[in-house]
């Protein structure tokens, strides 16, 4: 699968006037708004002109250092500059910062991310009639394989139906298009170590109207993963959650962006180009992305939905712990960086031969399909679980404090214990 992240490597120099950047306004009634952003690039390359288009038409001209507020109609935008893009599913009333540039890639930043950049750049020159004229030029030679690039990659990942009205409107009750929920990601993904296909678990955090119960859990797909490389190439992440599961069980489809590139180190790789040539420049490695576990993603409905409200479920009980778990040692965040992760070891206290140890739930969080332990041995008096380092670490809550989880322990007897412990993650600083 070829990715949307479409490099294009031509620049057109650019000269104009800039005036500081002043408070984005609110979109305008029923419309969205793009805020355009193209950070200060490195080696002085802020005067090079790149231009970002919707589809084929162009939104703005933009220089290093620089924004641009544009409205933007509901649905979907196929935004795209020489620093790669996306299709971005625009909403009434919100507004989108978005990052673009060659040295900066593709991504949607949050509100403050995006008026932190705001504040350290200037408004960009107009699109005047010349530099529309390069806009043109750009567009002819580039937008076919963007676009091809688009279709081929959203292609087997087709839009869900919305449930229908029912015969009789009274046996339902309305989901209406642009519902707000927010989700809350369940899993550590890294675009080191998640893969293209790979689907990965939300949860349901709040639904206005009660059309989806909290806790729910919702599954995303990983649309596109690329790690970093030498030179400086940063990490890519995109992430679709195609619907969310109401309460009758129906799917509501559901839009949202989870689209990032780590921050390039293209300056530092040409620092390294200046003093070791292409050796010093290939020394150095871009950032990769990761979102962690606890963070929290606005979605909303794509289109009006029916759905029946059952009666409230009876919340599950937990298994008392009755053995004990615990981590070899205390995990580091830096740990994400490396592309081959060490096995993670779980020491386990058990009465009896234990044959496997499965991770069940991580804090108040029941995993959907338990994390299976890679192999089971003896140690001394206890035992040892050791998992491939990423099967475990993908679920475990970076914090100060260690978050409990529970492990499954079965008896080579077939008698099964569950048993508790508290990972420690450190963060590094």
């Amino acid at each position: 699968m070829r990715s949307p992240f479409v490099t294009l490597l031509v620049f057109a120099l650019v000269c104009a006037s800039s005036v500081l950047a002043g408070p984005i306004p609110p979109p305008k009634e029923g419309q969205g708004l793009l805020v355009l952003i193209r950070p200060g690039d490195p080696g002085g390359a802020d005067m090079l002109a790149d231009y970002v288009f919707d589809g084929e038409t162009p939104l703005a001209v933009t220089k290093g250092g620089t924004y641009k507020a544009v409205d933007a109609a509901p649905g979907e935008h196929m935004i795209w500059c020489q620093g790669g893009g996306d299709v971005i599913d625009v909403v009434p009333g919100q507004t989108y910062y978005v990052v673009c540039g060659l040295f900066h890639g593709f991504s949607v930043v949050d509100e403050d991310k995006g008026n932190d950049l705001v504040a350290k750049a200037k408004d960009g020159p107009p699109l005047t009639p010349d530099r529309l004229e390069g806009a043109k030029k750009r567009l002819k030679k580039f937008y076919p394989p963007m676009k091809k690039s688009f279709d081929e990659f959203r292609a087997p990942f087709p839009i869900l139906p919305a449930p229908q009205r029912p015969e009789d409107p009274a046996r339902g009750t309305e989901v209406p298009r642009y519902s707000h929920v927010t989700l809350e990601l369940m899993e550590n993904i890294s675009s080191a170590h998640s893969r293209t296909g790979d689907r990965v678990i939300f949860r349901v955090i709040d639904a206005g109207g009660a059309w989806a119960a909290p806790d729910t859990a919702v599954e995303g797909i990983v649309l596109f993963a690329e790690p970093s490389g030498r030179g400086g190439k940063p990490g890519l992440l995109r992430v679709d959650v195609p619907g969310v599961t109401a309460a009758d069980g129906t799917t509501v489809p559901v839009m949202g962006q989870l689209i990032a590139i780590a921050r390039s180190r293209a300056g530092a790789a040409n620092v390294g180009n200046a003093l070791g040539g292409l050796i010093g420049m290939m020394m150095v490695k871009g950032r990769d992305v990761v979102n962690f576990a606890g963070e929290r993603f606005d979605f909303w409905t794509r289109d009006a939905a029916w759905i029946a409200m059952p009666a409230a479920a009876t919340p599950a009980t937990q298994p008392t712990a009755d053995a004990v778990a615990k981590l070899s040692a205390p995990i580091d965040v830096s740990s994400f960086t490396r592309q081959n992760l060490p096995r993670m070891q779980v020491a386990v206290q058990a009465e009896g031969e234990v044959s496997s140890v499965h991770l069940l739930a991580v804090g108040d969080w029941a995993l959907p399909s338990p994390a299976n332990a890679a192999a089971v041995r003896r140690d001394g008096e206890g035992w040892i679980a050791d998992f491939d380092g990423w099967s475990l670490l993908r679920h475990l809550r970076v914090s100060d404090t260690p978050v409990p989880a529970r492990f499954r322990v079965t008896l080579a007897d077939g008698k099964q214990s569950i048993a508790e412990g508290a990972p420690a993650w450190q963060k590094s600083q």
